[in-house]
């Protein structure tokens, strides 16, 4: 499991990247401070989702698995992808 490094053991920020070559940028820049989303909404099904963010996660030592703007229909995809892969983080599962 993924673990979020906290600035002083209190703050890291969320964000999403375009790719991941950028959210590494980001991952670096933030000194490793940093979650970085993945959307479930841009994936079609459950397995997809799970080998994608797999791939994300063997650059990225800091994942969030999220809904995708809000979308609570997205939650059992979001949730799934999250049980498969357990990353550093899950946002909301739901509203």
């Amino acid at each position: 499991m993924q673990q979020i490094n906290f600035y002083r053991q209190r703050v890291a920020i969320n964000v999403l990247a375009k790719d991941i070559a950028n959210a590494r940028e980001i991952y670096d820049a933030a000194e490793g401070h940093a979650v970085i989303g993945v959307l479930s909404a841009q994936f079609a099904t459950v397995e997809e989702g799970v080998q994608e963010v797999k791939r994300w996660m063997a650059q990225v030592p800091s994942i969030s698995v999220g809904l995708g703007a809000g979308d609570p229909a997205q939650f059992y995809k979001a949730a799934m992808i999250a049980a498969a892969v357990h990353p550093a983080h899950v946002n909301q599962t739901f509203t």
